[in-house]
């Protein structure tokens, strides 16, 4: 399997209007902070203002599958997320994931998240990588994973690092 990681501001028309109908769909929505539906010419101009190399389009056999951002303060990652087209197999989520933590941890220490509580599938998928709760309000959990922490987990995510042939970063 091979996945890449395509920088917002290097895709074309084409790949942002793929991008966004997946951004776009009512489950990606009510997962996101923001669940309105985005227009094409609003997301344009956001990209515009965007750090480089914080949000990526994830491909699949050369297909916009979802998408992975960032955004990061000194040796840490403040905020991270990722979404996907809800068709997609089980999978290729899970590796993207793993790729997607891997370039993170190339660059910062620990890892910190918000993931809504209705929001079951991201929690779930967090746990699943050793990401966990420290704390909670009445909307969202707070989640947590060191550098450490995750070195220890990659050995357990064998059956997901075998079948990873190859991530390219295109930024």
């Amino acid at each position: 399997m091979t996945l890449t990681l395509k920088d917002y501001k290097t895709l074309t028309s084409e790949e942002h209007k793929k991008l966004l109908a997946i951004r776009n769909q009512k489950e990606v929505r009510e997962a996101s902070n923001d669940t309105s539906e985005i227009l094409f010419k609003n997301h344009i101009l956001w990209v515009k203002k965007l750090h480089p190399k914080r949000y990526f389009a994830v491909l699949y056999k050369d297909e916009i599958v979802g998408g992975a951002n960032f955004e990061a303060d000194g040796a840490s990652v403040t905020n991270w997320g990722v979404f996907f087209d809800r068709t997609l197999a089980p999978f290729v989520p899970l590796a993207a994931v793993y790729s997607f933590m891997e370039y993170l941890f190339g660059s910062y220490n620990e890892l910190f998240s918000q993931v809504k509580k209705q929001n079951e599938k991201a929690l779930a998928l967090n746990r699943y990588f050793g990401v966990e709760i420290e704390k909670e309000n009445n909307t969202h959990f707070f989640m947590h994973i060191t550098k450490q922490r995750w070195e220890e987990r990659k050995k357990k995510l064998a059956s997901i690092t075998k079948r990873i042939e190859k991530v390219e970063i295109i930024a």
